[in-house]
């Protein structure tokens, strides 16, 4: 039965599949930089039960995943849901590398919403929000919700597969790049070795 897929095909195969997933890529990354936009994580860290009370201790790291945008007086809340028991306090925020001191220390607002905010988020800069939370059992699976202010047109985004692309998408495109030189790199040596056969035959 004769083969349908040669050696010679197989570079040529793989180097379309590369350049689909690198045409997926760029998809991805322009939806999201089309739109400037802040990637957080939000995660608990603690969780412990006194008596019918939950306490839980949450970290939430913001990043601006936006390659050539500065972000001013980005204010970011943390709320508790209606007619939820949960209380929000003990903010705390703290930067990260690269980032820079440039914010306003976060406040409280009667245990209902927390106020964090940042006066220059650089591309790239990082900030971690902490903050604790009381409930009753009952409302143990209440989580607060975030929500995002500024004075420019952002989006803000949960940490996903497509903010990973973002974030690597350079990285990505270099090593899409080394693949293809190898696949040129193994398809020239195949047909060099090829005609050699062949000559040799003659």
């Amino acid at each position: 039965m004769k083969k349908i897929i040669t050696l010679k095909d197989f570079p040529f195969l793989l180097t379309l599949l590369f350049g689909l997933i690198g045409y997926q890529v760029n998809n991805i990354t322009d939806n999201i930089l089309n739109s400037p936009s802040i990637e957080f994580d939000l995660s608990v860290r603690n969780s412990e039960k006194r008596g019918d009370e939950i306490y839980k201790s949450y970290e939430c790291v913001i990043t601006n995943i936006t390659n050539n945008k500065l972000f001013k007086d980005l204010t970011i809340n943390f709320k508790r849901t209606k007619n939820s028991s949960l209380k929000i306090y003990n903010p705390k925020m703290t930067p990260l590398p690269p980032s820079s001191q440039h914010y306003i220390d976060p406040e409280s607002l009667d245990k209902k919403i927390l106020i964090y905010t940042v006066l220059k988020l650089q591309p790239g800069d990082k900030y971690r929000l902490n903050f604790e939370t009381k409930s009753k059992i009952d409302s143990a699976n209440d989580h607060p919700e975030i929500f995002l202010t500024s004075n420019d047109p952002v989006r803000i985004t949960e940490k996903s597969i497509s903010t990973w692309f973002v974030k690597n998408f350079n990285l990505i495109n270099l090593i899409l790049i080394i693949f293809w030189t190898i696949l040129i790199i193994i398809y020239f040596s195949t047909l060099n070795s090829n005609s050699n056969e062949e000559n040799i035959s003659k």
